[in-house]
Order: structure tokens, then C-alpha cells, then sequence
């Protein structure tokens, strides 16, 4: 008899990179940003290495997952309800004359919008 041995391999960004997911350009904000833009005003591009606004732009430092949001109870049951993957991502910032660090905790709802929990912290000015 045969033994099989698998390995696992998760896919998904790296510890200094932006979720493929969450990738790509959206509008509004500053909690909730839509992926249909009608306006580049108050857009943000969102790539790998971190998210680009007018006039200022972040580098991820690291992101990971950190748990699940209920986006759509189960109508007849808890065992139908939908969720989202929570990330945790921190960035070094820096525009406008200032460097900053941010930290999100985001995920996409329902309809594709992206919900973002925001802190800044460290804001140090350029000299």
C-alpha cells in the first residue's frame, strides 16, 4: 500500500505586500472607497507595494490576515452566512511634507467596497 504525502502551499501577497484582492483604483474614501470612479477626485491606486492619493503615497511595511467580517447573515441559518477576509496592513507614508505611519483594517463588503479602519500615527514633518 501506497502512502500519500501532500504538501500545502497558501497563496496569497507576501508580508510586505498589498492583498491581490484589494488591488487596483478606487474612489471616495475616506472609510469607503467604491472600484467605479466617475472622477479622479479623491481616488487612491492601490498596487503591490502600497496605495499612491494625490499628493501622497504609502509603502507597505507588512500585512496579514487577522480574521473574518460578517458581510451577509444567513437567512435561514448562521451556516449560510458570507464573510470577508479582514487584513491588517501597515504603511510608511509620506506627502504633502510629512512622513507618517498608517495602519488599515480593511476588507471588501458586499457589492465590492472596500471598508477601511484607519489610525495614523508618527507624523513627523521633512525639514
Amino acid at each position: 500500500m501506497k502512502k500519500f504525502v501532500g504538501i500545502l502551499v497558501l497563496v496569497g501577497a507576501g508580508a510586505g505586500e498589498m492583498p491581490h484582492n484589494l488591488q487596483g483604483k478606487w474612489c471616495g474614501g475616506p472609510d469607503v472607497y467604491y472600484s467605479w470612479c466617475s472622477k479622479d477626485d479623491n481616488s487612491i491606486t492601490i498596487d503591490k507595494d502600497g496605495f499612491h492619493a494625490i499628493e501622497s503615497g504609502c509603502h507597505v511595511i507588512s500585512s496579514s490576515i487577522v480574521g473574518r467580517e460578517l458581510i451577509v447573515p444567513g437567512r435561514t441559518s448562521p451556516k449560510f452566512d458570507s464573510y470577508a477576509t479582514v487584513y491588517r496592513i501597515n504603511f510608511r507614508c509620506e506627502g504633502e511634507g510629512a512622513r507618517w505611519r498608517e495602519n488599515w483594517r480593511v476588507y471588501i463588503d458586499r457589492g465590492g467596497i472596500l471598508k477601511v479602519k484607519s489610525t495614523q500615527n508618527s507624523r513627523v514633518m521633512k525639514g
